[in-house]
């Protein structure tokens, strides 16, 4: 080493130089923009997603038939034409399931229909929901 030489100067041979501020700049806003292009694919693909499904449906209510059944209401917004199964949960007190059926809906000639299915249940239920909804 030479006595001439500086403590930066050994410093960059050893390690090399270090980048100038307007690369670290650069480097930052190009990492921020990709992050931003990719966060702003996964919101749109995520919207697309849901707003395509096939079959929505909603949860209208229910009526308390007996200690052994449940009426679930439900209303089915889906393509017409669109046979479709869903599962319907009758449920206690505590939200747990103490009834189940699965129920065919045949194609419906409007978008929106509205049905109900009597749920058979193990003990009193004290609410319903339609948990979900495929097309055949």
């Amino acid at each position: 080493m030479h006595a001439t030489e500086s403590r930066s100067e050994r410093l960059a041979e050893r390690y090399g130089t270090s980048r100038s501020a307007g690369r670290t700049l650069a480097a930052r806003i190009g990492i921020g923009i990709l992050a931003l292009v990719f966060l702003a694919t996964v919101i749109w693909v995520g919207l697309v997603v849901s707003s395509s499904s096939p079959v929505k449906v909603t949860t209208t209510g229910y009526t308390h038939v007996s200690d052994t059944q449940m009426r679930v209401s439900f209303e089915l917004n889906t393509k017409p034409g669109t046979a479709v199964r869903c599962s319907v949960e009758a449920l206690n007190g505590n939200r747990g399931q103490v009834g189940f059926t699965s129920v065919e809906v045949p194609q419906q000639s409007e978008r929106v229909s509205h049905h109900s299915v009597v749920v058979t249940t193990q003990q009193p239920a004290v609410s319903g929901v339609v948990k979900s909804c495929t097309p055949l």
